[in-house]
């Protein structure tokens, strides 16, 4: 089963932070550092997470896996 993972830079000393857990009413993003702890990310927060990274000024990354 193919799933997609969402990842991005967080500075330049700093490993890549992958999407762990999606934005909630309060709060922000889960984010890990380990890929296996990724969560699958639907289109719909694909498209959320790429809108938040565009609005702090980083590139959003997206990884097809098979799983």
């Amino acid at each position: 089963m193919k799933i997609t993972i969402a990842s991005r830079y967080w500075s330049q000393n700093c490993p890549v932070f992958y999407v762990e857990s999606v934005k909630g009413k309060i709060g922000d993003w889960g984010y890990t550092t380990d890929y296996h702890k990724a969560a699958a990310l639907t289109p719909y927060w694909q498209r959320r997470f790429a809108a938040d990274c565009r609005c702090v000024g980083v590139e959003a990354r997206f990884t097809e896996l098979d799983r």
